[in-house]
């Protein structure tokens, strides 16, 4: 596949949905994301990838969009592990219109870590290192053992708003 504009101006730059493709931390122009990104995912043969693309600068524009859990719901059907941990920091945070889930998060964030090392697997094994060590009974054993993304790991024993504005910055959601 071909990288579009859309992988330029939504693509994850952790995750290129095309080996060498151009990615982002950070969507700099939303509006101009979308519109790409509907672009993409409405030529003919799209590559599904191009669905998470598009919700994810959708997500910058509305995060409550509803269209947004309908695109991940869509692309996990072609990429799972990827689609899982997606899916999962929707309902960590309530986006899209799902509801906050604490169970389901832990679950699709095991789904996807399992596939570990693939790369489209490491942000949702942050995501579960994060949440094994929090609450009242923290697994540091299990959550410091988990695959992480170089560079990329956020720090588990880090206070809860401290982690979220460190995902925030980086860009994990």
């Amino acid at each position: 596949p071909t990288p579009t504009e859309c992988d330029r101006l939504a693509g994850y730059s952790h995750t290129p949905r095309v080996a060498g493709a151009p990615g982002v931390a950070e969507i700099a122009d939303a509006p101009a994301a979308v519109a790409a990104c509907e672009v993409a995912v409405a030529a003919e043969g799209a590559d599904l990838f191009l669905n998470f693309l598009l919700a994810r600068a959708i997500e910058q524009v509305d995060p409550m969009d509803g269209r947004i859990v309908t695109l991940l719901t869509a692309g996990a059907e072609a990429y799972p592990v990827f689609g899982a941990g997606r899916l999962a920091l929707m309902h960590d945070y309530g986006l899209g219109g799902s509801a906050i889930d604490p169970a389901r998060v832990l679950a699709l964030n095991e789904i996807s870590c399992a596939a570990a090392p693939d790369p489209q697997a490491l942000a949702a094994c942050n995501n579960l290192a994060i949440i094994l060590s929090g609450g009242e009974s923290p697994d540091m054993a299990r959550a410091e053992a988990l695959p992480a993304m170089a560079g990329w790991l956020i720090d588990a024993r880090l206070a809860p708003s401290v982690r979220r504005a460190t995902a925030d910055a980086l860009g994990v959601m």
